[in-house]
């Protein structure tokens, strides 16, 4: 009765939303893609970044995600801008960081203005925040046949319909920026 009650594409659909906000594995080179992209689409000029993606793989292949850690930043990727550009352009850079996929966070933000000149045109901004991306590797006890699965909560569809209104703006082709066209098309 209960396996009657689901639908098979709304669950796949619910699942590949779920994935894309947050992915399984560090992908740090999507994370890096994303910000270059907001930051052209935007007119917002990057002055200087630094980063570090942190531990990826230990000597013996396991990945840095399945072990365990007693702080709670093992989830996460982080990397320090500065900037420069008009107001409204970086009011919109935050907007659209903040309503991407997968789920961004615009943190520690610190800013320094300096009046353009001329009255009518808006300030000039330039500072420096965190952006924050997040990661989360899959259960390794989903599917155990003795359990049965959990069901899909009021909160959980809320969440899910909140993420549908978030966008994928900047979607990152495997392989490069662009598409290769090989033989016929």
């Amino acid at each position: 009765a209960d396996l009657q009650t689901l639908s098979e594409a709304e669950l796949f659909d619910s699942a590949n939303i779920l994935l894309q906000a947050l992915p399984p594995q560090k992908d740090f080179y999507q994370f890096l893609t994303i910000l270059r992209k907001a930051f052209q689409d935007n007119q917002v000029k990057v002055e200087s970044f630094s980063f570090s993606p942190g531990l990826i793989a230990t000597k013996s292949g396991q990945k840095a995600n399945d072990l365990p850690s007693e702080n709670q930043t093992e989830n996460q990727m982080m990397i320090n801008l500065s900037f420069s550009s008009d107001f409204v352009n970086f009011k919109n850079l935050v907007i659209s960081l903040e309503k991407a996929l997968p789920l961004l966070k615009v943190d520690s933000l610190k800013l320094t203005s300096s009046v353009a000149s001329g009255g009518a045109s808006l300030q000039n901004i330039s500072g420096s925040f965190v952006v924050k991306s997040y990661f989360k590797s899959l259960p390794k006890t989903l599917g155990s046949v003795d359990k049965p699965l959990a069901k899909i909560s009021p909160q959980d569809q809320q969440l899910i319909e909140v993420l549908k209104a978030y966008s994928l703006p900047y979607t990152v082709i495997p392989g490069g920026e662009g598409t290769v066209f090989v033989g016929r098309e």
